[in-house]
């Protein structure tokens, strides 16, 4: 029959347990490692990384969607000196935040240049500034020109000084962001960065919490969303598990809200419009 394990991911909405059943017994001397979901038929390591960055984020309550630029005419297009001085810069925010947190994954602009995109929590209100002009990156040339701020759009100035634009957005949809910041890693980005480091993140982030492993136990559902011959693996909410799986007790512990999944068939910026809002002044207070 095989084993069942459930790992609970506690800033999920909805979706928030991932259920995995293995097929025939656990191997002699040690447990099977976990598949991996090969969701996007690239080669295992993206698909470690991009499945490990849907963990973090689904198991850490972020704040904000961020975009992080350099100015730096020579770092800008070196990703191990923009690698360096940003995480360097993100470590030492600390003394001012201990609350900070972060995960970012580098992308790569057409002229060669690089910045990243990634969710934070943690940076005070205080530091974000209402500039009377911002600067954006038309859609169409792709480059970037000065526009009125007239919608009351914030900056982080603390970083702009140091290193460049920076854009900043609230999260709407979690799932969906979650699965939209993972599809920054791609096989480009492996080619291109040389490095087994395809995302950064504060140290002492949760990771998803094995709450279920027990032998002879039948996957719960007629069909799962990922089977191959080792294992069925679907995702599933509190109602789905909780009382057929889990004791009814354990439902006291979990929070129950709609699940956000990205809509098929969408442009990259509508996608953007739809998982995110860009943080204005006043927005920015209502959440704090």
């Amino acid at each position: 029959m095989g084993y069942l394990r459930l790992y609970e991911y506690e800033a999920a909405q909805d979706k928030h347990f991932r259920v995995i059943g293995f097929k025939g017994y656990r191997p002699i001397g040690g447990a099977r490692a976990e598949p991996s979901q090969h969701e996007y038929k690239l080669d295992e390591s993206l698909c470690r990384s991009r499945r490990m960055i849907r963990d973090l984020i689904l198991c850490n309550r972020f704040e904000y969607f961020c975009t992080f630029t350099f100015s730096d005419p020579e770092m800008r297009f070196d990703l191990r000196a923009c690698v360096k001085s940003l995480t360097k810069w993100f470590n030492n925010f600390l003394r001012v935040s201990p609350g900070f947190r972060y995960l970012v994954v580098p992308e790569q602009h057409k002229d060669g240049a690089w910045h990243f995109h990634g969710v934070v929590r943690g940076i005070p209100a205080s530091e974000f500034s209402v500039p009377k002009y911002i600067t954006v990156r038309d859609r169409i040339t792709q480059k970037l020109k000065e526009i009125p701020n007239t919608k009351g759009y914030i900056r982080w100035n603390r970083y702009s000084r140091k290193f460049g634009h920076f854009d900043c957005s609230l999260i709407k949809h979690y799932e969906a962001c979650a699965a939209y910041v993972s599809k920054y890693i791609t096989k480009s980005l492996s080619e291109l960065s040389k490095s087994k480091h395809l995302y950064f993140c504060s140290k002492g982030l949760q990771r998803p919490l094995l709450v279920f492993d027990v032998d002879d136990v039948p996957f719960p559902f007629q069909s799962a969303q990922y089977e191959d011959e080792f294992c069925k693996i679907s995702w599933a909410s509190s109602e789905q598990v909780v009382g057929n799986v889990l004791p009814v007790w354990f439902g006291e512990c979990c929070t129950d809200l709609h699940d956000q999944d990205i809509p098929k068939d969408m442009s990259r910026e509508q996608m953007e419009e739809y998982i995110f809002e860009p943080l204005t002044f006043d927005m920015l207070y209502c959440t704090q």
